[in-house]
């Protein structure tokens, strides 16, 4: 994709993808273009955020396995030569404040998401309007 979005005329051979001589329009509209970040808890998506993402969403998990998976994507980012720093992390985690807490005191996350699933419209808003006060001001 970065190839595609990157150059005029794209050629790329890879180990499962391969093309020649492409064009494809529309280009995103940043010059970076669009950040690939790349989800899953397994330790396999763990390396692939490391080497080729620019972020890592492990989802949800204990405390313990999101620490690890991060710690590996970070490490397979340095391996790969790429700034470990850069890697932008992102986890799920319950709407419950002292959760959320935990998850930003150990995992440092760029960002924490509160599933919306599962819940009516109006106690949705409510919890983001909770989250909103007593939340984001204390982080």
């Amino acid at each position: 994709m970065r190839v595609l979005w990157n150059d005029a005329e794209s050629t790329y051979e890879g180990e499962t993808v391969a093309f020649g001589r492409v064009q494809m329009f529309l280009k995103p509209a940043f010059d970076a273009g669009v950040p690939i970040h790349v989800g899953g808890p397994s330790q396999a998506a763990a390396r692939r955020a490391g080497r080729l993402g620019d972020g890592f969403f492990p989802m949800s998990g204990s405390l313990d396995v999101l620490d690890d998976v991060i710690q590996l994507a970070r490490a397979t980012a340095t391996d790969a030569g790429r700034d470990a720093s850069a890697l932008e992390v992102s986890c799920s985690t319950t709407s419950d404040l002292d959760d959320v807490r935990r998850h930003i005191d150990r995992l440092a996350p760029d960002r924490v998401t509160i599933p919306a699933f599962g819940r009516n419209l109006d106690d949705f808003k409510r919890l983001i309007g909770t989250f909103a006060d007593e939340a984001i001001g204390n982080f």
